[in-house]
């Protein structure tokens, strides 16, 4: 169905959005109707996965919408084809490896959620391990910077706590950084 696999591209060059019925309706020009039985048809086949938001403190964040990936990388390939070239599109293919490797790595007492406040500010992964009651933020950098996130800040305030470090993938930096005796870890996206 040509509908279908229009709804498919515009999907692949939203992975990590929120899923939101209204969003891509508007975004694919089709009816809401049709935007849920897509998704429908795309998780009841493994295709999609979602990701829960992390939710602690409602007055401050949202817990409203999952977001969403892709259970093989393929499937973006595929769809996005000559777009994958642009960096935008890149940076949306190495939220979505890395959505598959955190997965792939969690051990059961730990889960995998994403936070995002009511400000929009965001945070891609959150590690929560309930042994230890500890949380690993994990967020990716689309320029090289060893400024610290301002959503990491705000998180921090929240907490800081149960934090022990924290970690960011950008484009070419290596580096460890420390702020609120806590460890920043700066990472390549290629030594991924």
């Amino acid at each position: 169905d040509i509908l279908f696999m229009k709804f498919s591209t515009v999907l692949a060059t939203e992975t990590g959005s929120l899923l939101t019925w209204d969003y891509f309706s508007r975004l694919a020009t089709i009816p809401r109707r049709k935007v849920r039985l897509f998704l429908d048809v795309l998780e009841e086949y493994g295709m999609i996965e979602r990701l829960s938001p992390f939710v602690r403190d409602e007055k401050l964040e949202t817990g409203l919408h999952d977001r969403f990936y892709w259970s093989d990388l393929s499937y973006i390939c595929v769809l996005l084809w000559d777009l994958y070239l642009q960096w935008a599109m890149r940076i949306r293919v190495l939220e979505n490896f890395l959505y598959l490797e955190l997965k792939s790595l969690l051990s059961p007492e730990n889960t995998l959620w994403f936070y995002r406040k009511k400000s929009q500010a965001t945070i891609p992964f959150l590690i929560y391990d309930s042994l230890w009651d500890t949380i690993l933020p994990i967020t990716i950098l689309e320029r090289d910077t060893i400024a610290v996130p301002q959503v990491f800040r705000s998180f921090h305030d929240l907490y800081g706590p149960s934090v022990k470090r924290y970690m960011v993938f950008t484009h070419s930096l290596n580096d460890t950084r420390k702020i609120w005796d806590t460890e920043i870890i700066y990472r390549k996206c290629t030594d991924m």
